[in-house]
């Protein structure tokens, strides 16, 4: 009777056990300023606490089952110093197995420093310039944002490569901070590459100021590489025509970095008298279009944050952005949500616990950042963006 006794009481106790199996709990920390401190302006304010809240709620219904996930944020404040020290008192104090953000690049290179130290990831939605790229030094940095100029700049180089172009006039609109910013990576290729770069940078495309600039590259080059949007080009081949620079010698590239739909767009017409000129001054361009995710994914995800926020008050809702390198503490419009920005905070939900999922699924360790780093990058997550 002992022994059957025992028996049943180890029943009951695997019985008990099975019933209640305790689920890893993984501890994600979100380091972005939502304007509680300094910045107040910022579309964060608005958009972020709530974005945050959509993609927990969906990153538990796809892994629940058998993850725990714990999310805490870090209101981060103004300066590269105040994100260490944010990051290091959250990382001594509290458990951390993860951070998400901060979508300034500057201060992405901080916490990806401090990171490698732990031994721990950080996936930034944006993450797109020089340093961050490196993956000698940040090799625990997963970066969402979709436009990366680095492969940019290193595909222009391989054009002028492979047509002996050694003397370049790069046109660059300095009002764009995304213009100006590919611009600084495509100069220093251009240096390592012993490629002549003359610079001509404009504040506004006025005719005077074209008029200029292009007479001087025309001494210069035959090969123009335009850091602007596609309908500024319009304009300067309008110009460039008045100018005879539309010879068969010419040749202007412009790689599409706004990525606003022009794909299947007639970029040349303006219904105006010089479509008839523009239809064959375009022939002249080389247009590369950058791929870049659905825009109609990012739509569905606007559409129910939207409805989070406003309800049924359609008149609140706000629309899409895709300029969204401002400044980090600069001000920017209600009425528009910054694409890569917010999709890039939602998609490091399935990002990295799909990571997380794969190495607890061959009994890996999950505050391995570098290990689960590696699972997370050169592929491709459905529905989503591809990472780094």
């Amino acid at each position: 009777m002992a022994g059957t006794g025992l028996i049943l009481y180890l029943f009951v106790i695997s019985f008990v056990l099975s019933q209640n199996v305790i689920k890893p709990v993984v501890h994600i920390v979100v380091m972005e300023s939502t304007g509680a401190q300094d910045n107040g302006n910022t579309y964060f304010v608005r958009y972020l606490k709530p974005l945050l809240d959509l993609a927990l709620d969906d990153a538990r219904a796809m892994f629940g089952d058998l993850i725990d996930i714990d999310m805490k944020h870090v209101e981060t404040l103004s300066g590269l110093s105040q994100i260490g020290a944010l990051a290091a008192k959250v990382f001594y104090k509290d458990p951390v197995h993860v951070f998400f953000g901060p979508a300034s690049n500057e201060g992405a290179v901080t916490l990806g420093f401090m990171a490698l130290h732990w031994n721990l990831p950080v996936l930034t939605p944006r993450g797109n310039d020089m340093r961050l790229r490196n993956i000698t030094f940040f090799p625990t940095v997963v970066a969402l944002h979709p436009f990366d100029k680095v492969i940019l700049t290193k595909f222009i180089m391989k054009l002028f490569d492979k047509y002996g172009w050694k003397h370049i006039s790069l046109f660059v609109d300095r009002d764009k901070a995304v213009m100006t910013s590919t611009f600084e990576i495509v100069n220093k290729f251009c240096i390592e590459n012993e490629i002549n770069c003359y610079q001509h940078i404009l504040s506004c495309f006025n005719c005077s100021t074209l008029d200029k600039e292009l007479l001087e590259s025309k001494v210069s080059s035959r090969v123009n590489l335009l850091l602007m949007a596609i309908s500024d080009v319009r304009c300067l081949l309008i110009r460039a025509s008045s100018l005879g620079m539309l010879e068969p010698d010419f040749v202007y590239i412009l790689p599409d970095i706004e990525g606003v739909r022009h794909e299947n767009a007639w970029i040349w017409r303006n219904n105006d008298s010089y479509d008839q000129a523009m239809n064959a001054a375009f022939r002249r361009v080389m247009l590369i279009i950058i791929k870049t995710p659905s825009h109609a994914a990012f739509d569905a995800i606007l559409k129910r944050l939207n409805a989070k926020m406003f309800g049924n008050d359609t008149s609140q809702y706000v629309s899409a952005s895709f300029e969204d390198e401002v400044e980090e503490n600069a001000g920017h419009d209600d009425t528009s949500a910054q694409q890569y920005i917010l999709s890039g905070y939602y998609n490091s939900f399935l990002v990295y616990l799909t990571a997380v999922n794969e190495t607890l699924a061959v009994g890996g360790n999950i505050s391995d950042g570098i290990s689960l780093v590696k699972r997370m990058c050169n592929r491709t997550y459905l529905g989503e963006r591809r990472s780094r």
